[in-house]
Protein backbone atom coordinates (compact mmCIF):
# COMPACT_ATOMS: atom_id res chain seq x y z
CA UNK A 1 0.00 0.00 0.00
CA UNK A 2 1.27 3.17 -1.15
CA UNK A 3 0.34 6.64 -0.57
CA UNK A 4 2.61 9.67 -1.79
CA UNK A 5 2.20 13.28 -0.31
CA UNK A 6 3.92 16.37 0.51
CA UNK A 7 3.97 18.20 3.41
CA UNK A 8 6.76 20.90 2.99
CA UNK A 9 6.45 24.05 6.25
CA UNK A 10 8.82 26.37 6.32
CA UNK A 11 9.95 26.53 9.61
CA UNK A 12 12.60 28.82 11.01
CA UNK A 13 12.59 27.16 14.39
CA UNK A 14 14.75 24.27 12.84
CA UNK A 15 17.29 25.63 11.53
CA UNK A 16 18.32 28.11 14.49
CA UNK A 17 20.47 25.71 16.47
CA UNK A 18 22.99 25.75 13.32
CA UNK A 19 22.84 29.63 12.92
CA UNK A 20 24.09 29.11 16.78
CA UNK A 21 26.91 27.03 15.88
CA UNK A 22 28.04 29.25 12.85
CA UNK A 23 28.27 31.86 15.25
CA UNK A 24 31.34 29.16 17.25
CA UNK A 25 29.00 29.12 20.24
CA UNK A 26 27.66 25.84 22.61
CA UNK A 27 24.60 24.74 21.21
CA UNK A 28 21.59 25.20 23.91
CA UNK A 29 19.45 22.83 22.37
CA UNK A 30 21.74 19.98 23.57
CA UNK A 31 20.48 20.58 26.89
CA UNK A 32 16.87 18.29 26.35
CA UNK A 33 13.98 18.53 28.42
CA UNK A 34 10.24 17.45 28.05
CA UNK A 35 7.30 18.84 29.69
CA UNK A 36 5.37 16.46 32.54
CA UNK A 37 3.23 14.31 30.94
CA UNK A 38 0.66 11.17 31.29
CA UNK A 39 2.33 7.69 31.91
CA UNK A 40 1.15 6.61 28.88
CA UNK A 41 1.96 9.09 26.83
CA UNK A 42 5.26 10.04 27.36
CA UNK A 43 7.21 13.24 27.79
CA UNK A 44 6.99 15.65 25.15
CA UNK A 45 9.03 14.89 22.21
CA UNK A 46 12.14 17.61 21.13
CA UNK A 47 11.50 20.73 19.92
CA UNK A 48 13.81 22.53 17.13
CA UNK A 49 12.82 25.99 19.41
CA UNK A 50 16.00 27.93 19.84
CA UNK A 51 17.06 30.12 22.66
CA UNK A 52 17.12 33.49 23.17
CA UNK A 53 20.74 34.96 21.98
CA UNK A 54 23.24 35.56 25.03
CA UNK A 55 22.65 39.55 26.69
CA UNK A 56 25.54 41.95 25.37
CA UNK A 57 27.27 41.02 28.58
CA UNK A 58 28.56 38.22 26.85
CA UNK A 59 28.86 39.08 23.79
CA UNK A 60 32.76 39.98 24.45
CA UNK A 61 35.51 38.01 23.50
CA UNK A 62 36.24 35.61 25.84
CA UNK A 63 39.02 34.00 27.36
CA UNK A 64 38.59 30.81 25.67
CA UNK A 65 38.20 32.00 22.35
CA UNK A 66 34.71 32.84 22.02
CA UNK A 67 33.29 34.97 19.49
CA UNK A 68 34.55 38.75 19.79
CA UNK A 69 32.06 41.47 19.71
CA UNK A 70 32.04 43.45 16.62
CA UNK A 71 33.89 46.94 16.75
CA UNK A 72 33.22 50.41 15.79
CA UNK A 73 31.67 50.32 12.72
CA UNK A 74 31.44 46.71 12.59
CA UNK A 75 35.14 45.92 12.75
CA UNK A 76 36.51 42.45 12.89
CA UNK A 77 40.21 41.01 12.49
CA UNK A 78 41.18 39.80 9.19
CA UNK A 79 39.08 36.54 7.69
CA UNK A 80 35.81 37.71 10.10
CA UNK A 81 32.53 39.76 8.91
CA UNK A 82 30.67 41.16 11.57
CA UNK A 83 27.24 39.25 11.83
CA UNK A 84 24.23 41.79 12.05
CA UNK A 85 20.49 41.35 12.71
CA UNK A 86 18.26 39.02 12.98
CA UNK A 87 20.43 36.58 12.98
CA UNK A 88 21.29 35.28 16.74
CA UNK A 89 24.97 36.09 16.15
CA UNK A 90 24.09 39.65 15.78
CA UNK A 91 26.88 41.75 17.17
CA UNK A 92 30.08 39.39 17.07
CA UNK A 93 32.66 38.50 14.80
CA UNK A 94 32.09 35.03 12.46
CA UNK A 95 34.57 33.27 10.14
CA UNK A 96 33.98 34.85 6.59
CA UNK A 97 32.06 31.83 4.03
CA UNK A 98 33.48 33.26 1.50
CA UNK A 99 36.72 32.01 2.08
CA UNK A 100 35.98 28.50 1.92
CA UNK A 101 35.06 27.88 5.25
CA UNK A 102 31.45 25.31 4.90
CA UNK A 103 28.31 26.59 6.67
CA UNK A 104 28.24 23.96 9.76
CA UNK A 105 24.83 22.46 8.49
CA UNK A 106 23.57 21.83 4.94
CA UNK A 107 19.95 23.84 5.64
CA UNK A 108 22.31 27.14 5.60
CA UNK A 109 24.39 29.07 2.70
CA UNK A 110 26.99 31.18 2.51
CA UNK A 111 25.15 35.06 1.44
CA UNK A 112 27.95 35.75 -0.77
CA UNK A 113 27.45 39.78 -0.69
CA UNK A 114 27.96 39.30 3.40
CA UNK A 115 30.26 36.40 4.08
CA UNK A 116 27.55 35.13 6.60
CA UNK A 117 25.77 31.95 6.86
CA UNK A 118 22.17 32.12 6.56
CA UNK A 119 19.12 29.47 6.98
CA UNK A 120 18.31 28.45 3.13
CA UNK A 121 15.04 27.21 2.70
CA UNK A 122 13.59 24.14 4.42
CA UNK A 123 13.19 21.08 2.16
CA UNK A 124 10.24 20.09 1.16
CA UNK A 125 8.56 17.38 3.00
CA UNK A 126 7.25 13.86 1.03
CA UNK A 127 5.49 10.91 2.68
CA UNK A 128 5.83 7.75 1.85
CA UNK A 129 2.85 4.89 3.27
CA UNK A 130 4.22 1.76 4.12
CA UNK A 131 3.02 -1.73 5.11
CA UNK A 132 5.78 -3.86 6.89
CA UNK A 133 4.81 -7.57 7.68
CA UNK A 134 5.81 -8.87 11.16
CA UNK A 135 6.90 -12.03 10.86
CA UNK A 136 5.65 -13.17 14.40
CA UNK A 137 2.71 -12.26 14.59
CA UNK A 138 1.40 -12.58 10.56
CA UNK A 139 -0.03 -8.55 11.00
CA UNK A 140 0.61 -6.14 8.78
CA UNK A 141 2.04 -2.72 10.39
CA UNK A 142 1.10 0.96 9.55
CA UNK A 143 4.28 2.62 8.50
CA UNK A 144 4.79 6.28 7.26
CA UNK A 145 8.11 7.89 6.46
CA UNK A 146 8.45 11.41 6.19
CA UNK A 147 11.32 12.37 3.90
CA UNK A 148 12.91 15.76 2.14
CA UNK A 149 11.55 15.96 -1.21
CA UNK A 150 14.48 16.15 -2.86
CA UNK A 151 15.54 12.76 -1.44
CA UNK A 152 16.33 9.48 -4.09
CA UNK A 153 18.40 7.30 -5.00
CA UNK A 154 21.06 10.06 -6.13
CA UNK A 155 20.30 11.65 -2.82
CA UNK A 156 20.00 9.95 0.22
CA UNK A 157 19.22 10.68 3.62
CA UNK A 158 19.72 9.36 7.53
CA UNK A 159 16.71 7.74 8.82
CA UNK A 160 15.35 7.86 12.21
CA UNK A 161 12.58 5.74 13.44
CA UNK A 162 10.34 6.75 16.19
CA UNK A 163 9.46 4.49 18.60
CA UNK A 164 5.80 5.53 20.43
CA UNK A 165 5.46 5.92 24.14
CA UNK A 166 3.27 4.08 26.09
CA UNK A 167 0.58 2.28 25.05
CA UNK A 168 0.61 4.84 22.47
CA UNK A 169 0.37 4.72 18.15
CA UNK A 170 3.03 6.63 15.93
CA UNK A 171 0.21 7.24 13.91
CA UNK A 172 -0.99 10.00 16.23
CA UNK A 173 1.79 12.52 15.77
CA UNK A 174 1.16 12.25 11.97
CA UNK A 175 -0.24 15.52 12.07
CA UNK A 176 0.75 17.07 15.26
CA UNK A 177 0.42 20.78 15.55
CA UNK A 178 3.42 20.88 17.62
CA UNK A 179 6.25 21.82 16.23
CA UNK A 180 8.21 18.96 18.80
CA UNK A 181 5.97 15.64 17.71
CA UNK A 182 5.78 16.61 14.22
CA UNK A 183 7.63 14.22 12.00
CA UNK A 184 7.43 16.46 8.64
CA UNK A 185 9.08 19.55 10.88
CA UNK A 186 11.72 16.97 11.59
CA UNK A 187 12.35 15.43 8.39
CA UNK A 188 12.40 19.27 7.20
CA UNK A 189 16.03 19.38 8.94
CA UNK A 190 17.59 16.54 6.55
CA UNK A 191 15.88 13.02 8.13
CA UNK A 192 14.11 10.61 7.30
CA UNK A 193 11.28 9.92 10.24
CA UNK A 194 9.21 6.93 10.25
CA UNK A 195 6.34 6.41 12.34
CA UNK A 196 4.49 3.24 13.02
CA UNK A 197 1.34 1.32 15.01
CA UNK A 198 2.60 -1.69 15.87
CA UNK A 199 0.20 -5.00 16.53
CA UNK A 200 -3.24 -3.77 18.08
CA UNK A 201 -2.51 -0.03 18.05
CA UNK A 202 -3.96 2.84 16.00
CA UNK A 203 -3.78 1.85 11.83
CA UNK A 204 -2.35 -1.59 13.17
CA UNK A 205 -4.72 -4.66 13.32
CA UNK A 206 -4.07 -7.73 15.96
CA UNK A 207 -3.55 -8.25 19.51
CA UNK A 208 -1.57 -5.71 21.79
CA UNK A 209 1.65 -6.95 23.27
CA UNK A 210 3.10 -3.96 25.47
CA UNK A 211 6.83 -3.86 23.73
CA UNK A 212 7.39 -7.47 23.67
CA UNK A 213 9.43 -10.17 21.52
CA UNK A 214 6.30 -10.20 19.04
CA UNK A 215 6.66 -5.72 18.49
CA UNK A 216 10.55 -5.90 18.72
CA UNK A 217 10.33 -8.90 15.86
CA UNK A 218 8.09 -6.22 14.12
CA UNK A 219 10.50 -3.68 14.87
CA UNK A 220 13.63 -5.31 13.45
CA UNK A 221 11.82 -6.33 10.19
CA UNK A 222 10.89 -2.60 9.91
CA UNK A 223 14.17 -1.35 10.42
CA UNK A 224 15.11 -3.19 7.32
CA UNK A 225 12.28 -2.73 5.08
CA UNK A 226 13.27 1.16 5.76
CA UNK A 227 16.90 0.53 5.22
CA UNK A 228 15.71 -0.22 1.47
CA UNK A 229 14.04 2.31 0.99
CA UNK A 230 15.61 4.73 -2.41
CA UNK A 231 15.82 7.79 -0.35
CA UNK A 232 17.54 6.44 3.00
CA UNK A 233 21.03 6.07 3.63
CA UNK A 234 20.82 2.15 4.87
CA UNK A 235 24.36 2.79 6.64
CA UNK A 236 22.52 5.57 8.71
CA UNK A 237 19.78 4.34 10.69
CA UNK A 238 18.87 5.45 14.25
CA UNK A 239 16.16 4.75 16.66
CA UNK A 240 14.80 7.50 19.03
CA UNK A 241 12.46 6.27 21.78
CA UNK A 242 9.98 7.80 24.05
CA UNK A 243 9.40 6.87 27.73
CA UNK A 244 8.02 2.74 27.67
CA UNK A 245 9.01 3.30 23.76
CA UNK A 246 12.76 2.53 24.86
CA UNK A 247 11.15 -1.35 25.63
CA UNK A 248 10.71 -2.02 22.09
CA UNK A 249 13.95 0.15 20.78
CA UNK A 250 16.12 -1.40 23.02
CA UNK A 251 14.71 -4.62 22.88
CA UNK A 252 15.08 -5.05 19.38
CA UNK A 253 18.89 -3.78 19.53
CA UNK A 254 19.84 -6.66 22.14
CA UNK A 255 17.93 -9.32 20.31
CA UNK A 256 18.69 -8.25 16.93
CA UNK A 257 22.79 -6.65 17.36
CA UNK A 258 22.84 -7.13 13.48
CA UNK A 259 20.37 -4.81 12.29
CA UNK A 260 22.09 -1.71 10.54
CA UNK A 261 21.40 0.87 13.75
CA UNK A 262 23.91 3.30 14.38
CA UNK A 263 22.32 4.79 17.68
CA UNK A 264 19.64 4.57 20.50
CA UNK A 265 17.84 7.92 21.92
CA UNK A 266 15.81 7.23 24.95
CA UNK A 267 13.91 10.08 26.33
CA UNK A 268 12.90 9.38 30.17
CA UNK A 269 12.58 5.67 29.88
CA UNK A 270 11.55 3.23 32.12
CA UNK A 271 13.87 0.75 34.02
CA UNK A 272 11.83 -2.46 34.68
CA UNK A 273 8.79 -3.85 36.62
CA UNK A 274 9.21 -1.74 39.50
CA UNK A 275 8.80 1.43 36.80
CA UNK A 276 5.71 -0.11 34.70
CA UNK A 277 3.80 -2.76 36.32
CA UNK A 278 2.99 -1.03 40.03
CA UNK A 279 5.84 -3.27 41.07
CA UNK A 280 6.93 -1.47 44.29
CA UNK A 281 6.41 1.48 46.58
CA UNK A 282 5.73 3.76 44.26
CA UNK A 283 3.11 2.31 42.29
CA UNK A 284 4.03 3.55 38.87
CA UNK A 285 2.97 2.80 35.44
CA UNK A 286 0.65 1.27 32.88
CA UNK A 287 0.55 -2.01 33.24
CA UNK A 288 -1.64 -4.59 34.39
CA UNK A 289 0.67 -7.73 35.20
CA UNK A 290 1.67 -10.07 37.41
CA UNK A 291 4.73 -8.68 38.99
CA UNK A 292 5.92 -12.31 39.61
CA UNK A 293 5.33 -13.62 36.10
CA UNK A 294 9.31 -13.31 35.67
CA UNK A 295 8.92 -15.15 31.89
CA UNK A 296 6.39 -12.71 31.00
CA UNK A 297 8.45 -9.73 32.18
CA UNK A 298 11.88 -10.46 30.93
CA UNK A 299 10.12 -9.55 27.56
CA UNK A 300 9.75 -6.48 28.74
CA UNK A 301 12.54 -4.78 30.89
CA UNK A 302 14.74 -2.55 29.22
CA UNK A 303 17.62 -2.45 31.92
CA UNK A 304 18.17 -5.64 31.25
CA UNK A 305 18.08 -5.16 27.14
CA UNK A 306 20.42 -2.32 28.04
CA UNK A 307 23.39 -4.42 29.31
CA UNK A 308 23.61 -5.99 25.75
CA UNK A 309 23.09 -3.03 23.46
CA UNK A 310 26.09 -2.58 21.67
CA UNK A 311 25.15 1.16 19.83
CA UNK A 312 26.11 4.27 21.05
CA UNK A 313 23.07 5.26 23.73
CA UNK A 314 22.02 9.00 24.38
CA UNK A 315 19.97 8.91 27.79
CA UNK A 316 17.40 12.83 27.96
CA UNK A 317 16.79 12.81 31.67
CA UNK A 318 14.75 16.17 33.34
CA UNK A 319 15.79 16.88 36.61
CA UNK A 320 11.82 15.89 37.22
CA UNK A 321 10.42 12.69 35.34
CA UNK A 322 7.30 12.69 33.37
CA UNK A 323 6.36 9.77 35.50
CA UNK A 324 8.64 8.21 38.01
CA UNK A 325 8.91 9.96 41.62
CA UNK A 326 12.65 9.75 41.36
CA UNK A 327 15.74 9.61 38.65
CA UNK A 328 16.89 6.43 39.96
CA UNK A 329 15.86 4.35 37.04
CA UNK A 330 17.86 6.99 34.85
CA UNK A 331 20.87 5.71 36.60
CA UNK A 332 19.76 2.36 36.33
CA UNK A 333 19.66 2.34 32.48
CA UNK A 334 22.98 4.82 31.61
CA UNK A 335 24.93 2.05 34.21
CA UNK A 336 23.13 -0.74 32.56
CA UNK A 337 24.30 0.10 29.08
CA UNK A 338 27.95 1.66 29.94
CA UNK A 339 30.79 -0.71 29.43
CA UNK A 340 32.38 -2.18 31.64
CA UNK A 341 35.28 -0.77 31.06
CA UNK A 342 33.89 2.28 32.18
CA UNK A 343 32.65 0.72 35.46
CA UNK A 344 28.79 -0.35 33.89
CA UNK A 345 27.60 -3.44 33.13
CA UNK A 346 27.14 -3.29 29.53
CA UNK A 347 28.61 -3.48 26.13
CA UNK A 348 27.83 0.03 24.42
CA UNK A 349 30.42 1.32 22.77
CA UNK A 350 29.62 5.56 24.03
CA UNK A 351 26.92 6.62 26.37
CA UNK A 352 26.00 10.00 28.14
CA UNK A 353 23.45 11.80 29.73
CA UNK A 354 21.69 14.81 28.36
CA UNK A 355 24.25 17.49 26.27
CA UNK A 356 27.86 17.25 26.21
CA UNK A 357 28.28 20.39 28.24
CA UNK A 358 26.09 18.59 31.10
CA UNK A 359 27.67 15.39 31.73
CA UNK A 360 31.23 13.51 30.21
CA UNK A 361 30.45 10.48 27.92
CA UNK A 362 31.23 7.16 29.55
CA UNK A 363 30.60 7.73 32.67
CA UNK A 364 28.33 5.65 35.22
CA UNK A 365 25.95 7.24 38.60
CA UNK A 366 24.87 6.36 42.03
CA UNK A 367 22.47 8.10 44.35
CA UNK A 368 24.53 9.92 46.30
CA UNK A 369 26.68 11.27 42.89
CA UNK A 370 23.75 11.40 40.13
CA UNK A 371 24.41 12.93 36.89
CA UNK A 372 23.46 16.49 35.59
CA UNK A 373 19.78 16.41 34.90
CA UNK A 374 17.96 19.19 32.58
CA UNK A 375 16.09 21.98 33.53
CA UNK A 376 13.22 21.27 31.29
CA UNK A 377 15.07 23.31 28.23
CA UNK A 378 13.13 21.51 24.98
CA UNK A 379 14.74 18.88 23.60
CA UNK A 380 15.95 19.22 20.08
CA UNK A 381 16.25 15.92 18.69
CA UNK A 382 17.19 16.50 15.19
CA UNK A 383 20.68 18.19 16.74
CA UNK A 384 21.09 15.61 18.93
CA UNK A 385 20.63 12.66 15.99
CA UNK A 386 22.99 14.84 14.02
CA UNK A 387 25.77 14.44 17.13
CA UNK A 388 24.80 10.75 17.13
CA UNK A 389 25.13 10.20 13.33
CA UNK A 390 28.72 11.75 13.70
CA UNK A 391 29.57 9.11 16.14
CA UNK A 392 30.07 6.39 13.34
Amino acid sequence: MLELGCAGRLVALVIFLPLLAACGESTPGDEPASDAAPVDSGPADATPDGQEPPDAATLDAAPDGGPASCGEDGACSQGEVCCGAPLPCEGRCVPDCRLGRPCPNEGMICNEETGLCEPGEPARVSTLELTVRNPTSGIDWWAKAFYPEDGGAENQYPAVISVPPGSGAGSDSEDAEDPSRSPAVQAEAGFVVVIFDPDGRGNTEGGEDDDGFTHQDGLAALVLTVADLPFVDGERIGISTASYGITMGSGVLARYPELPVQFLLDVEGPADRDDTGHCDESDTGHLDHDCEDDTWWSEREAATFMTQVQVPYLRLQNARDHAQPDNLHAILMIDSATDTAFGGQGISPWTRVNSEGMNPPNTVYSEEFPPVYNDNTPFDLPALWTELFALN
